[in-house]
C-alpha cells in the first residue's frame, strides 16, 4: 500500500468512527487510552507556563548555560505544580501545561502559579544576573472548562504517539500565558 493509500484510509477512518466517549474522573495518561476511536471527557483546570523569549538568554550565552536554566526553570514549574497536586501532561521546549481536579483544584492552580513566581523571582532571576544573563521572564494561563482527549500519532512505536487536549479551557489558558509577562507573571 503506498503511503498516500495509508493515509487516505487512516483519515477516512479517523473521520467517519463512532467515538466511545467516557468521562474521566482523573486526569488521564497515555496509557489510559488507545489510539482506536476512543475519547475522555474530563472537566478540570489547566495551567500552562511559557518563557518569554528565552532565545535572549541563548543569545546571550552559550547553549549549554541556556540548557541550565530552562531545566531550572522547567525543575521549578514542575515541583510546584506537583506540591499542589497537579498533573503535569506536557512539555514543550521552554513551556509546560499541567491539570487539576477536585477540591479546591483552582485554589491550587493559582498556589502554584503563585508558588513558582516566587521562586523564579527569588531563587533563578538572581542566579543569572550574577551571570550577567537577562531574568527569565514568563507568563502563567489559568482556565477552568471541559477537554474532550484522545490519543494521536502513529502505532507501533510510543514515541511517536501523545495525548490530544481540546477544549477552550486549553486555548484561553495558551492565550493568558502568552500575554501574561513581568510584573504580571498570572493571568487567569
Amino acid at each position: 500500500m503506498s503511503l498516500g493509500d495509508e493515509i487516505s484510509k487512516m483519515v477516512k477512518g479517523y473521520m467517519e468512527s463512532e467515538y466511545n466517549t467516557t468521562d474521566s474522573n482523573s486526569i488521564p495518561d497515555k496509557d489510559s487510552l488507545s489510539l482506536g476511536a476512543t475519547a475522555k471527557d474530563l472537566s478540570a483546570v489547566i495551567l500552562f507556563i511559557d518563557i518569554r523569549e528565552s532565545r535572549l538568554i541563548l543569545g546571550d550565552h552559550k547553549r549549554l548555560f541556556a540548557v541550565r536554566a530552562h531545566k531550572s526553570f522547567l525543575y521549578i514549574a514542575s515541583k510546584c505544580v506537583r506540591n499542589e497536586d497537579g498533573h503535569i501532561r506536557g512539555f514543550g521546549g521552554d513551556s509546560l501545561f499541567a491539570f487539576f481536579k477536585g477540591e479546591d483544584a483552582e485554589k491550587r492552580a493559582v498556589r502554584s502559579a503563585m508558588k513558582i513566581k516566587k521562586a523564579v523571582e527569588e531563587i533563578l532571576n538572581p542566579i543569572l544576573t550574577a551571570k550577567e544573563s537577562k531574568v527569565m521572564d514568563f507568563g502563567i494561563g489559568i482556565a477552568r472548562g471541559d477537554f474532550l482527549i484522545a490519543k494521536s500519532g502513529v502505532s507501533g512505536n510510543e514515541m511517536y504517539q501523545d495525548l490530544i487536549w481540546i477544549g477552550w479551557p486549553m486555548y484561553h489558558a495558551l492565550e493568558y500565558a502568552n500575554k501574561a509577562k513581568s510584573p504580571k507573571n498570572i493571568w487567569i
